[in-house]
């Protein structure tokens, strides 16, 4: 059958005239070309969706709300000279570095943990009740969470290096662009020691040496492993 078609093809292209010839030739010609460009336009267009796919995740990145752990607040309280009755207050402060604001934002501060052995992460045992609630944290703003008192026994007894204190949080929240993935930040750290000025806490400032511990300083996908 092939072959009897190829010869009723010939045939007829025979009896054509040199200008239905030239003139099938060009439209052979055309279609050629409307094919290759269709194929070419068609790569063009896989391409652009692609680049603007990429494009876009990139914007995402940029501008969506990022939690970080920024720093450790410190505040001395009490009456000096009162035994006992004097200490710090300790908080973690939370900073939006994004540029845009956050979400469904869940913010857990673990209490001071106190250990009289050497020093060893914590279990990472959420406490009830424990979650301070803030939806949203603006662009370059930041949050504390809890705040907890270290009291001024203890403090000597880690000056005496006979206690050692341990704290870690995290917080989890959306951004603001539909159909991405929700965050995590996480942050843990020892306090390897306390400075104050004159021995006294009410001389000058109150400074923290801190330890990050082996696990649990991450954000994202390296919070996820654990």
């Amino acid at each position: 059958m092939p072959h009897k078609w190829c010869l009723k093809l010939k045939t007829s292209l025979k009896m054509l005239s040199p200008y239905q010839k030239w003139s099938l030739s060009f439209t052979f010609l055309i279609v050629v070309v409307t094919t290759i460009y269709a194929i070419f336009a068609a790569g063009q267009w896989r391409e652009s969706v692609k680049n603007n796919l990429a494009n876009e995740k990139t914007i995402i990145i940029l501008q969506r709300a990022t939690i970080v752990f920024d720093r450790v607040s410190v505040v001395t309280f009490g009456h000096v000279g009162l035994t006992g009755s004097d200490g710090i207050s300790i908080s973690p402060r939370w900073l939006n570095v994004g540029n845009t604001q956050t979400k469904n934002l869940r913010i857990y501060t673990s209490k001071l943990i106190k250990t009289t052995t050497d020093i060893t992460d914590p279990s990472f045992e959420k406490e009830a009740n424990a979650v301070l609630t803030q939806n949203v944290i603006g662009p370059k703003m930041s949050v504390e969470g809890r705040a907890d008192m270290l009291m001024r026994n203890d403090i000597n007894k880690m000056i005496a290096h006979k206690l050692n204190i341990t704290m870690w949080g995290e917080a989890t929240y959306n951004d603001i662009f539909e159909g991405t993935k929700s965050h995590i930040t996480q942050f843990c750290f020892h306090i390897a020691s306390i400075g104050l000025p004159a021995g006294r806490l009410d001389k000058g400032t109150v400074t923290l040496s801190l330890v990050n511990c082996a696990t649990h300083n991450c954000m994202d996908e390296e919070c996820y492993k654990y």
